[in-house]
């Protein structure tokens, strides 16, 4: 009866060491990178950048964009779009319809309001994808409630620029593909709806 006793409480701490132990190398590195482009796209510098995006060969779309913060603009073939911290200004160029939603409206979007993302969702790895480029995988830990299963960010070694963006939402793959990553933008009149 000891030794079982003494069995598992060493099992309860080897498990309880395994739950609260560091990340590898490999994975903060992943992860201080994500977080690096993460911060180009998102932060309170802006970027803009041109993309092609292909959602399971059923929606194709190529246009450009420019972000600051929480507000940006879009331009697309048939759409233009601008969010500001309040509205969702969506211009049909074919229609000559402007729609105007509240900015965190959830129905704005055919896409993109289904997409959620928590950047602790994930375990993060970094490997070369080339000798000019890194490729950063997000594979959804256990438990967390995110639509994003993976993801594949293919980013420039030098700039940390992204490159490439393959995302499974659910149980398709989302294709994005960037050029022309520019980060930093100072003139912010770009962002108001004309």
């Amino acid at each position: 009866m000891r030794n079982y006793r003494h069995i598992l409480i060493m099992v309860m701490l080897l498990l309880g060491t395994c739950s609260i132990m560091a990340e590898t190398p490999n994975e903060k590195q992943a992860r201080n990178y994500f977080t690096r482009v993460y911060n180009m796209v998102y932060g309170k510098e802006g970027c803009s950048f041109s993309y092609s995006v292909n959602i399971l060969g059923m929606y194709k779309a190529t246009g450009s964009h420019w972000r600051k913060g929480r507000v940006y603009k879009y331009s697309e073939d048939r759409h233009d779009g601008w969010v500001d911290t309040l509205k969702y200004y969506k211009v049909d160029k074919k229609k000559k319809v402007v729609e105007v939603y509240r900015a965190n409206d959830p129905g704005r979007t055919r896409f993109t309001s289904k997409i959620k993302f928590g950047l602790n969702d994930f375990n993060y790895h970094i490997s070369n994808y080339s000798d000019k480029e890194f490729e950063i995988s997000l594979n959804q830990k256990k438990g967390a409630d995110g639509t994003i299963k993976h993801a594949k960010f293919i980013v420039d070694k030098k700039t940390l620029s992204p490159i490439k963006i393959k995302v499974k939402v659910i149980f398709f793959w989302i294709t994005v593909d960037i050029q022309k990553f520019h980060h930093g933008i100072n003139d912010d009149s770009i962002f108001v709806f004309p």
